[in-house]
């Protein structure tokens, strides 16, 4: 079956101006919406009591701030808020995970550090890394392979009764 342009995805860009109308038809291009992903939030300036407020687009992009005018149109503004928010959907389910497990590394942390004390007293265990160990006793035999290994200067010997036999 041969494929034609209504089957194929839509680019980046054309699939961000469907979606995006509002951002776009603020001017915002494919630069735009990348660094509105990351951050970018609508400000509101109220210029006199009189007036209705105006809103105005803000992000940084290449170090510097760039400002959109939005308008006073409130549900204009509300759309540019909705899509904003998609945008940047991602970035903030991303920086909530990043605070989730940094509370868990902190709570581990302080576990460990509350139980590792009571494992050295009472039995003799200790903590590798998450995982909880119990020291060999100095005169324990070591597994098999390891034995003969350390026997035999580093070199594998097999362990058999035949190689016994002949050695």
């Amino acid at each position: 079956m041969e494929s034609t342009p209504n089957d194929r995805p839509l680019p980046e860009a054309a699939y961000a101006a469907h979606q995006f109308p509002a951002l776009y038809g603020l001017g915002c291009g494919e630069q735009e919406l990348a660094a509105l992903c990351r951050q970018g939030f609508l400000s509101r300036e109220q210029r006199t009591p009189e007036q209705a407020p105006i809103y105005k687009l803000r992000y940084r992009m290449g170090g510097r701030q760039r400002t959109r005018y939005v308008g006073s149109n409130l549900v204009f503004v509300e759309q540019v808020r909705n899509e904003l928010a998609v945008l940047q959907a991602a970035a903030k389910r991303a920086h909530k995970l990043q605070q989730l497990l940094r509370q868990a590394r902190r709570a581990l942390r302080r576990a460990k550090s509350k139980v590792a004390p009571l494992l050295v007293a009472e039995s003799g265990y200790h903590y590798h890394g998450h995982a909880i160990r119990r020291k060999r006793p100095a005169g324990a035999p070591q597994d098999g392979v390891a034995k003969e290994v350390a026997k035999s200067n580093g070199f594998l010997i097999m362990n058999t009764e035949e190689s016994k036999e002949n050695y």
